[in-house]
């Protein structure tokens, strides 16, 4: 086992409790989830320091807000198996303060990159076409609204990434919401 995370109890600012934060659990699940999105609470994590130092321990390729963690986790994927585990084993406060919530944009165009990598590494290719890496960027920031064509295409990218996995049932493996966001991006702003 290469990284092993768990749930965690979300809190307010106030430590009272906002409600719970689930991940994935499976090794599958986890690497299909983490194509797109960080399947972990940071804060929950444990990994063997001798693979994070094999996959490049954290970095940043700037000295702006970065997603470190989920950019190293995406490393580390390919030297073993992980896993969550179901009891939640710490709190994650959500607060308007914090460094994601401060510099949103910057973290999410560059978790934007990452989910970018992933899809292409998944996907056996040497990177997206600039139209696929837009929409896989709009997991993390969204600056625009969608057409139904770009809609559809990113439902097909997910949908050949679950292939590849070898998941056949649709909500095996990811949340409803991803699967939601492509067509909540044809009808809302940003």
């Amino acid at each position: 086992m290469v990284l092993l995370g768990s749930s965690a109890i979300e809190i307010d600012s106030g430590g009272g409790k906002i409600g719970r934060l689930r991940v994935p659990k499976s090794d599958r699940s986890i690497r299909l989830r983490g194509t797109f999105v960080n399947p972990f609470i940071h804060t929950s994590v444990m990994f063997r320091r001798s693979t994070a130092l094999a996959a490049g321990n954290y970095s940043s390729p700037s000295s702006s807000p970065y997603p470190e963690d989920f950019d190293l986790w995406g490393r580390m994927l390919k030297f073993g198996r992980v896993r969550n585990m179901t009891k939640p084993l710490v709190q994650y406060r959500r607060t308007d303060h914090g460094l994601m919530a401060q510099n949103a944009r910057l973290i999410g165009v560059a978790a934007g990159q990452v989910a970018c990598r992933n899809v292409a590494e998944i996907l056996e290719c040497a990177k997206l076409s600039i139209g696929d890496s837009q929409l896989v960027s709009m997991f993390h920031w969204r600056s625009r609204k969608i057409t139904l064509v770009e809609a559809a295409r990113i439902l097909a990218l997910i949908l050949r990434i679950r292939l590849k996995f070898g998941l056949l049932p649709m909500f095996q493996g990811l949340p409803i919401r991803i699967y939601l966001r492509p067509i909540i991006w044809l009808y809302k702003t940003p």
